[in-house]
C-alpha cells in the first residue's frame, strides 16, 4: 500500500464512521419541530482541519495533439470560519470560509501516442494544486450534540504546471482556477464550545487558460487546464 492510499484511507474511514454513527443517532434521538436541542448550535466559530484531496485534470496545449491526462492526489491543511444560526425547529442555516496550503500533486503521460520522436513517456506534465479554498452555505439539523448537514458554495484555487522534455523542465505557468462545490458532513459537540466534524466536499473548477514560460523567461505556448477534486477533512473548531 503506498502513501497516497494510506493517507486517503486514514481520512475517509474515520469520516465514513462518523457519518454512519451520526445516521444511528438519527433513528434512535428525534428532535421534534419546536423542541429546543440541548446545544445552541448558533454562534461564529473557528476551526482547523486536515484531509487528502484527489482528483482528475487534463491538460491541453495549443496543438491539440499536446494534451495529457493527469490524476494529482495528496495531503492538505487549513483553517475555516463561519456563522450558525439556529431556528426553534431545530434547521440550523450558516455560512463559511475555509483555506488550505495543497500537497495535493500529480503528473501525467502526454497522450500523442504518434509521436515520432520517442516515447510518449519522455513528455510528462506535472499539475500542483498549492492552495485552495471555497465560501458555502451550510445547511444542517440540531439533534442534541449532532450535526448532520450539506453545504454548497463557490471554490477558488491556485495552481502551477510544468510540462518536461527527457528530465527536465521544458515550461512551466501558474494561474487560479474558480468553480462550484458541495459537500455534506456531521459534527458533535465535544463540549458547548469545542466541536469536532468529519466533511466530504465535490469540487467542479471547471477550465482555464495560462500562458507558459520556458526557464528562460521567454513565452512558450497557452495551456487550457479543467480540474475536478474530490476532498475529506477532519476538523477541530471552538464556538462562541
Amino acid at each position: 500500500m503506498n502513501l497516497s492510499s494510506t493517507l486517503r484511507e486514514g481520512i475517509t474511514l474515520p469520516l465514513l464512521a462518523m457519518l454512519l454513527s451520526t445516521s444511528l443517532v438519527a433513528t434512535g434521538t428525534t428532535v421534534h419541530a419546536g423542541e429546543q436541542s440541548a446545544i445552541d448550535w448558533s454562534g461564529v466559530y473557528v476551526g482547523a482541519q486536515i484531509g487528502y484531496g484527489w482528483g482528475d485534470s487534463k491538460l491541453s496545449a495549443s496543438n491539440p495533439n499536446d494534451t495529457w491526462e493527469i490524476d494529482p492526489g495528496g495531503a492538505n491543511a487549513g483553517i475555516y470560519a463561519g456563522y450558525n444560526h439556529q431556528m426553534s425547529s431545530g434547521l440550523v442555516v450558516g455560512v463559511e470560509t475555509e483555506i488550505n496550503a495543497n500537497g495535493v500533486k500529480g503528473d501525467g503521460r502526454y497522450l500523442y501516442r504518434d509521436e515520432p520522436w520517442g516515447s510518449a513517456d519522455n513528455w510528462p506534465a506535472e499539475v500542483d494544486l498549492k492552495w485552495s479554498g471555497s465560501t458555502r452555505l451550510r445547511f444542517g439539523y440540531a439533534m442534541d450534540r449532532w450535526m448532520p448537514f450539506v453545504t454548497g458554495g463557490v471554490a477558488y484555487a491556485g495552481y502551477d504546471v510544468k510540462t518536461y522534455d527527457f528530465g527536465s523542465i521544458w515550461d512551466e505557468g501558474d494561474g487560479m482556477l474558480v468553480g462550484w462545490t458541495i459537500g455534506a458532513g456531521a459534527e458533535y459537540a465535544v463540549t458547548d464550545n469545542i466541536r469536532i466534524r468529519g466533511a466530504y466536499l465535490f469540487t467542479d473548477y471547471g477550465s482555464d487558460s495560462f500562458d507558459s514560460h520556458r526557464p528562460s523567461g521567454d513565452f512558450y505556448d497557452t495551456y487550457e487546464i479543467d480540474l475536478k477534486t474530490h476532498a475529506a477533512s477532519l476538523g477541530v473548531s471552538f464556538n462562541w
